[in-house]
């Protein structure tokens, strides 16, 4: 990949993570890899949830001992069954 312009490496690793929307929806999805400058999240195959290019999203991971602080994430790319997103 020659022109792959992430800043950090990315580590494949499957966690629960839950996104708060503006409307106040929320979409629980799987990772697909994480960084220190952002996450790739696989899409649920049945979702009506809207994505949108530079949209901005709350999320934290559940499903650990310890709750996770929720961060602030900006969507950066978009494929058929993926997105990825910049931590904010």
């Amino acid at each position: 990949m020659a022109n792959d312009q992430r800043q950090h490496p990315r580590t494949p690793i499957k966690m629960t993570v839950q996104f708060t929307f503006d409307q106040g929806d929320d979409l629980t999805v799987e990772t697909w890899d994480i960084s220190n400058g952002g996450m790739g999240i696989q899409l649920p195959e049945t979702s009506d949830a809207v994505w949108v290019l530079g949209m901005n999203v709350k999320a934290k991971v559940i499903g650990l001992p310890v709750e996770g602080p929720e961060i602030n994430l900006r969507v950066v790319n978009i494929t058929d069954q993926r997105i990825g997103l910049e931590i904010l």
